[in-house]
């Protein structure tokens, strides 16, 4: 493992990566990764602190527009994250804190898709105008886990 790790770091692409002058390499991916990051949580954390009570003017079902935007960012948060591990395939990839957060981001992911389901799914809140307590405990868990995935590692 270790050594496919080194090889995918040390392939032309990702030395052309990590060490050109041009802005459309690091810089770029790099920028898009973190937009694609508030595009996914930002969305995700304004829907959870609804779900919460937050807002509660605010009808829920103005929020299933979220979840486009979301899966948007997710797009181009998993193409950019890619060719970002690559880079540092060698390091990241032995990291036990790594996958701990990829963990964290698919969980939040699978949270995300039950909390549409019992809000927009049929009978969901969003036509019942009732939010059930597994919604909330899923909000609270999708705060939990965006966190710990986006809270740098020490």
């Amino acid at each position: 493992m270790e050594a496919f790790l080194q090889q995918l770091q040390d392939s032309n692409f990702s030395v052309w990566f990590v060490s050109s002058p041009s802005i459309w390499a690091y810089p770029t991916v790099l920028m898009l990764h973190t937009v694609g990051l508030a595009m996914v949580v930002g969305p995700n954390a304004v829907l959870d602190l609804r779900i919460l009570g937050a807002g509660s003017r605010l009808p829920i079902d103005a929020l299933r527009p979220v979840f486009r935007i979301m899966w948007i960012g997710f797009a181009i948060n998993a193409s950019t994250g890619l060719v970002l591990f690559v880079s540092e395939a060698a390091d990241k990839g032995l990291l036990w804190v790594f996958y701990v957060k990829l963990s964290m981001i698919a969980l939040a992911l699978i949270a995300a898709a039950r909390t549409r389901r019992l809000i927009f799914g049929d009978g969901g809140a969003a036509a019942t105008n009732q939010i059930p307590g597994s919604a909330k405990v899923l909000a609270v868990l999708s705060l939990v886990l965006w966190s710990g995935a986006v809270a740098p590692r020490r």
